[in-house]
């Protein structure tokens, strides 16, 4: 402490200081730090998210070896929201060597967050690359025209062989079990806090922002120079089939969304091997047993059943067919 109230008396040597702390964490950057891969890493590029890398926990411990700081945590909130799940809000407080204290980070984490609030999801690719357009939108903040250049709801994107692809996204359900996630989403609280409480101590933000853990950080991003992934337009695939086929009676038809043809839906046909009445449910029905024996056996049918509806559990620990 008396030395920093010294340099404040002496502003010559604090900015010899500063730039001295600077170009420590610009070295650092260069001849230590390790951009991601597979997983791993200090620090990684998010396409579509501008060239500053985003700080990582492994890049921040190291930081904090270098400067030879200290990481406390000061403060962990919790709060139990509806529905079984939770939050977490975590104070971490960074120290210098002799104990002046440098800065505060704060971090949250919540069971809500779409990654731990839901199951499933499996992404599908296409084969199509992204194109630079979607990057463009998403950038700008036009996040529903992004979404609209790659197919709309329902298509995401993902890294397949190292290029950035257009990918199916699978059905997502409501996970019946926050509480599962309570020791992750903790963890998680305390990451965030860590790496906000380094970037403000040790002044690092104009390198690096803050740790984005929802994107894929996979393989070594080589960017263009207007920032974005190298990527291809799309072609258009081949269609295998002109006229799809009702589920119910196999008739190569046009279909009402639900794997109908209007006859089928209409007069509740038998599904193929099922038995099982065409009947799609309706939004706020409870979900019978049958879907769930024929989500093991017969997938496509159960989708049928369902319609664009999803399986939600509801208060009463029940299953409805909800939006």
């Amino acid at each position: 402490m008396n030395d920093l109230i010294t340099m404040m008396q002496n502003p010559g040597e604090m900015v010899e200081y500063a730039k001295l702390r600077v170009n420590a964490i610009q070295q650092i950057y260069k001849d230590i730090m390790q951009e991601g891969k597979e997983g791993g890493g200090d620090y990684g590029i998010i396409p579509g998210c501008g060239k500053k890398p985003s700080l990582l926990k492994a890049g921040a411990e190291k930081l904090i070896m270098a400067f030879r700081l200290s990481a406390k945590i000061a403060e962990v909130a919790e709060t139990n929201l509806p529905g079984g799940h939770r939050e977490y809000r975590v104070l971490t407080s960074l120290y210098a060597p002799d104990g002046t204290h440098m800065a505060d980070g704060t971090g949250m984490c919540s069971s809500q967050e779409s990654k731990y609030r839901y199951r499933g999801g499996l992404r599908e690719s296409t084969g199509q690359p992204v194109p630079t357009e979607y990057w463009n939108l998403k950038k700008a903040g036009k996040f529903g025209e992004a979404q609209a250049a790659i197919g709309g709801d329902g298509f995401g994107t993902m890294k397949d062989e190292g290029t950035w692809v257009i990918c199916k996204l699978g059905e997502k359900m409501e996970n019946p079990d926050p509480a599962d996630q309570f020791n992750t989403i903790l963890k998680m609280a305390k990451k965030r806090s860590l790496i906000d409480a380094v970037l403000t101590g040790t002044g690092a933000s104009d390198i690096f922002t803050q740790d984005i853990e929802d994107m894929n950080i996979g393989q070594p991003h080589t960017q263009p120079e207007a920032g974005k992934p190298v990527v291809k337009q799309p072609e258009a695939k081949p269609a295998t089939r002109s006229v799809p086929c009702c589920q119910a009676c196999g008739t190569e038809t046009e279909l009402n969304g639900n794997g109908l043809c209007v006859n089928c839906a209409t007069t509740g046909a038998a599904l193929p091997e099922t038995g099982t009445s065409g009947t799609v449910l309706t939004e706020g029905q409870e979900i019978p047993k049958e879907y769930w024996d024929l989500k093991k056996t017969h997938p496509s049918v159960a989708k049928v059943m369902i319609g664009n509806l999803h399986a939600v559990k509801g208060e009463d620990k029940k299953w409805y067919a909800r939006a």
